[in-house]
């Protein structure tokens, strides 16, 4: 079984990275920033809730995907993003789990954002954004204010989350949008002619069970990519089970990659539970903590891809099946 590294993430430099998995990190990486565009790191301006009288800066608008998530785009280009230690920033589009959340309905009318990891963008006293609620209370709610601009999110304190510019930046006026960044978001998925299943059904390792391993360093997650072009999406409901039907990675393909004391990996979804394999081969992920039932054995092929070895003794296969109907 591979044994556990040091720091398995830690020499990753760039937001977007498709390593392969025979070499190391810090040679021969793939630095992609969005989804296959090439960039350095982008700049982030600070995400705040302290002021009781909306800006223009406060004004967002939901960009919906097609796996339940959704975004909050500001209109001058910026999404609102968080980043591995739960604070929030607004920067550019960036592929991954960090632009990507799903809004809760209270009972009281007020609405509640989860991001990746399971927990709640919180406003606290002192005005500054975090997404580390474990749960939905006083502090993890907000008022959707509807305007001509957008809709603004008022917290519980009475203030308005914004982006906060600095007067440096807008000495020459106030920013444009960035269309073309903006644009990346707004894509839909392609109306592909084929779904694919996953499972750990797989009794040895071909093109199936084959899938490239994508870090993404704003968050420190990971994608993985099928043979077919799609990435293992995790279901929108906790009874729900993996698939592979997104052609682009949005919230739910984003997953934080764990070491077991063992070697084995353990893969934590978008609402903080487990994928599990279960006993008939399905992959659900609802597991509270982990276990055998969690852990998977990953092998690094010759190719650069990895396949990943239950439980079970099978490997977790993509198995492509018609989308068509026909007459």
């Amino acid at each position: 079984m591979r044994k556990m590294p040091d720091n398995p993430l830690s020499s990753i430099s760039s937001e977007k990275v498709e390593v392969p998995s025979h070499v190391t990190r810090s040679k021969g990486t793939i630095v992609l920033d969005g989804h296959g565009i090439k960039s350095r790191m982008a700049p982030s301006h600070h995400v705040r809730a302290d002021k009781s009288v909306p800006s223009s800066f406060a004004w967002f608008r939901y960009i919906k995907d097609s796996d339940g998530t959704l975004m909050l785009k500001q209109n001058y280009g910026e999404y609102i993003t968080v980043l591995e230690n739960k604070q929030m920033v607004a920067r550019r589009a960036a592929r991954g789990g960090a632009q990507y959340f799903v809004r809760v309905d209270n009972h009281d009318g007020t609405i509640s954002l989860l991001a990746r990891g399971g927990t709640y963008v919180t406003s606290l006293n002192s005005g500054t954004m975090v997404a580390d609620g474990p749960f939905v209370q006083s502090w993890q709610k907000f008022t959707e204010i509807d305007g001509p601009d957008g809709t603004a999110l008022k917290s519980s304190q009475g203030n308005f989350v914004e982006i906060q510019w600095d007067i440096n930046e807008l000495a020459y006026g106030m920013p444009s949008v960035r269309q073309q960044e903006a644009d990346q978001h707004e894509v839909p998925s392609k109306d592909l002619e084929f779904i694919v299943a996953i499972n750990a059904t797989g009794e040895n390792i071909t093109d199936a069970e084959k899938f490239t391993l994508l870090y993404d360093n704003l968050d420190r997650t990971v994608s993985l990519k099928t043979t077919y072009g799609t990435y293992l999406t995790a279901p929108k409901l906790l009874d729900g089970f993996v698939a592979a039907t997104n052609d682009h990675i949005a919230g739910r393909e984003a997953f934080e990659m764990a070491y077991t004391p063992t070697g084995a990996v353990a893969f934590r979804s978008f609402d903080g539970r487990w994928l599990s394999a279960l006993a008939h081969g399905s992959i659900s992920a609802s597991a509270e903590k982990v276990g055998e039932w969690e852990s998977f054995e990953r092998v690094d092929n010759s190719d650069g891809t990895i396949s990943l070895k239950s439980w079970r003794g099978t490997y977790v296969s993509a198995i492509k099946n018609s989308n068509r109907v026909d007459a």
